[in-house]
């Protein structure tokens, strides 16, 4: 059974000046784009809205819970690649970043994401390379699949990395990656922690957050500013030029830059949310992990706008191929030929059979001994299971001698008349065989061998 669960959404969210309601030493002039995914006047609004002490209450309560059963969040691949089906990332470049990067971090929160169905082809140059949200989401309408997490692949998602959209911006409801992003450890990992309501470290649509943690002074206002966080140290926004970050494992800050009170910043490197450096996004903390479980936990059109109504299971389980070795003997002509039921060995497709191949699956001569042949299963969804099996092919056919040797009476020279006898033994006196897969010829003769010195 395929499994993969996983729905992701995304939310533009432009920074505004008159949104800002603390000024800093951050300038504005900004290294590279790492993400797109932006706060809105909506979300402005709908944390307006929100009671921030009971909100901030159930984090704390989620904070405490022990939890170990596991979600599973169906997810649903999209590569998008030229009219002409050329370009596009390679889905097991995907695959081994969700198995090896992106469910070990959402562990952290008792999430997995499976697939229940193939990936998909999109031919469209159109969306190859998008120019902003609205070609996003233009995609999106026309291809997603309900209820999952979409997530698309591009060549070029705006400039960017990739972005998502939040929660709050249904129907709007997916994830775009860039490719080049596709497999550096952090991106579907950032782009999924927005899936699921995380902002960046250094969000300033609240405004801008101040360094102390220090409830008691008046620069006082992680739970307000920033990413309402106060967990996550304050960001100055970690790609900029004035900002130093040393290569991973060290992933050391270094920069002047101070917060709108004059002290100087000390976020942390290692923070998923923030514009470090890719191999250094390795943390999500507490807080960050509680809000998304909230998420997780919450109907869309609640106060919390949660995701509960993604997809937690696969309708049925992928195919799985199982296969048997075998041995097959060469015919007449020299050729053989498997079909998939030779070396199947119980296969199973709980979604319904729809093909299924063997490769190779024609053998000849050349291919005496054991050959090893993959077996692909597939089912009506496009999910598919492979299998190897060992194919041991043999030629058991004699070969036929069709003219035997002549007789041949070698006259007496003096020297033995080698030559002739040797002209003799070449042509194999005469005698012809035939053998699809060929042979080689032994003369066995019991004679005399020193001249005329005798005779028999």
């Amino acid at each position: 059974m395929m499994k993969t669960k996983l729905l992701l959404t995304t939310v533009f969210l432009f920074c505004i000046n008159s949104w800002i309601r603390a000024q800093s030493t951050v300038p504005s002039v900004l290294e590279k784009t790492d993400c797109r995914t932006e706060v809105t006047k909506v979300a402005i609004e709908m944390e307006a809205k929100r009671d921030q002490n009971a909100y901030r209450q159930l984090l704390q309560e989620q904070m405490q819970i022990t939890r170990s059963a596991i979600t599973e969040y169906t997810i649903q691949i999209h590569i998008v690649r030229m009219d002409d089906g050329t370009g596009g990332v390679n889905v097991a470049t995907v695959r081994n970043e969700i198995a090896n990067w992106v469910n070990p971090y959402f562990a952290q929160v008792n999430a997995t994401f499976v697939e229940c169905s193939a990936e998909q082809y999109i031919n469209s140059t159109a969306y190859y390379s998008l120019s902003g949200d609205a070609e996003g989401d233009a995609m999106a309408v026309a291809n997603n699949v309900a209820n999952v997490i979409n997530i698309y692949f591009v060549n070029d998602p705006d400039g960017a990395c990739g972005w998502a959209r939040f929660p709050w911006m249904l129907p709007a409801d997916y994830v775009v990656i860039a490719n080049s992003c596709a497999n550096n450890q952090s991106t579907i990992v950032h782009e999924l922690g927005h899936y699921f309501s995380l902002y960046h470290t250094h969000e300033t649509a609240f405004g801008a957050e101040n360094v102390t943690r220090n409830s008691a002074g008046s620069c006082y206002d992680c739970d307000t500013d920033g990413d309402k966080l106060c967990d996550t140290p304050a960001d100055p926004r970690l790609n900029l030029a004035s900002v130093t970050i040393t290569p991973a494992p060290a992933c050391a800050y270094s920069s002047s830059l101070t917060d709108a009170c004059g002290v100087s910043y000390t976020p942390d490197p290692t923070s998923i949310m923030s514009y470090s450096l890719k191999a250094c996004r390795t943390v999500f903390t507490a807080s960050q992990k509680a809000k998304m479980i909230l998420t997780m936990a919450s109907a869309p059109g609640s106060p919390l706008y949660g995701r509960n109504y993604l997809q937690t299971s696969c309708p049925c389980d992928k195919p799985q191929a199982i296969c048997k070795n075998i041995s097959v003997n060469l015919d007449g002509s020299g050729n053989a030929g498997i079909a998939p039921s030779n070396v199947d060995n119980g296969s199973t497709w709980d979604c319904g059979f729809g093909s299924w191949s063997v490769n190779p699956n024609a053998f000849n001569c050349n291919n005496t001994g054991d050959n090893v042949v993959t077996l692909t299963v597939t089912d009506v969804n496009g999910a598919t299971s492979t299998c190897q099996s060992t194919v041991k092919i043999s030629d058991n056919i004699s070969p036929v001698i069709t003219t035997h040797a002549s007789n041949r009476t070698v006259e007496c020279d003096g020297g033995g008349n080698e030559v002739s006898y040797a002209n003799w033994l070449n042509t194999h006196g005469g005698a012809t065989a035939s053998d699809a897969c060929g042979g080689t010829w032994s003369n066995n003769s019991i004679g005399l061998s020193n001249g005329c010195g005798a005779t028999g």
